[in-house]
């Protein structure tokens, strides 16, 4: 039987074939907001296949706001990828995709968004958003997780 080397990652232990894969790679971000709406972007690689959202809020959002909703999606302000999540109190939520999009987690990002950089994918749009208090702010770690893209050098081999 060959072996197609059509992965980022492969490699031979012995004398079997070869153990293929692709590596997942993440992108971290400090979403520090105050007042009522914050945006923020991340821009993993065209073609990546995302995997999960993580957020690590180490303390409450002052201020008392009635919610701190968290959404990702495709454009800004979207929900396409995960819905509105409330995380006004510490702690760590991991985030469930949205299952009507599923598909959309499978082929994105992909090039050519508008309000990326050229060349640049799709981004990730991630918002929060605070409902209520006075002078709300927090800072929560947001953690993107990803399967890298398929390389290919032009040289005939995959890397």
């Amino acid at each position: 039987m060959g072996v197609t080397t059509y992965d980022i990652i492969n490699a031979r232990v012995g004398p079997g074939p070869a153990v293929v894969g692709r590596m997942v790679a993440a992108q971290t971000l400090v979403l520090t907001t105050t007042g009522a709406s914050t945006d923020f972007v991340l821009n993993p690689p065209v073609g990546a296949i995302l995997q999960s959202m993580i957020v690590i809020n180490p303390t409450a959002a002052t201020g008392a706001p009635t919610n701190a909703n968290l959404s990702v999606g495709k454009t800004l302000g979207g929900a396409e990828y995960v819905a509105a999540v409330d995380l006004k109190a510490a702690g760590k939520t991991v985030l469930t995709f949205a299952t009507t999009n599923l598909a959309d987690i499978l082929s994105a990002p992909s090039s050519g968004a508008a309000n990326s950089p050229a060349g640049n994918p799709s981004p990730v749009n991630i918002r929060i958003a605070f409902v209520g208090g006075t002078a709300p702010a927090m800072a929560p770690t947001f953690i993107l997780e990803y399967t890298m893209p398929w390389a290919d050098p032009g040289d005939g081999h995959r890397l």
